[in-house]
């Protein structure tokens, strides 16, 4: 997947995490905390992908 799919904070949010999240809410209705948890996993999980993506020398944002 794109590196650039993973990010939370730009634009590209509404590509994996936005999806996971409505996912998610199929399942079972995620509360607004819930939800913004869930986010801000995603925002931690970029960081440490892109980190360890420019680390090996593989394309990052």
């Amino acid at each position: 997947m794109d590196p650039a799919l993973w990010e939370v904070r730009g634009i590209a949010q509404f590509a994996f995490w936005s999806v996971f999240t409505n996912f998610l809410d199929t399942k079972g209705k995620l509360t607004d905390e819930q939800r913004k948890a869930w986010m801000q996993l995603g925002e931690t999980f970029n960081d440490e992908c892109q980190s360890h993506l420019k680390a090996l020398g593989l394309p990052h944002n």
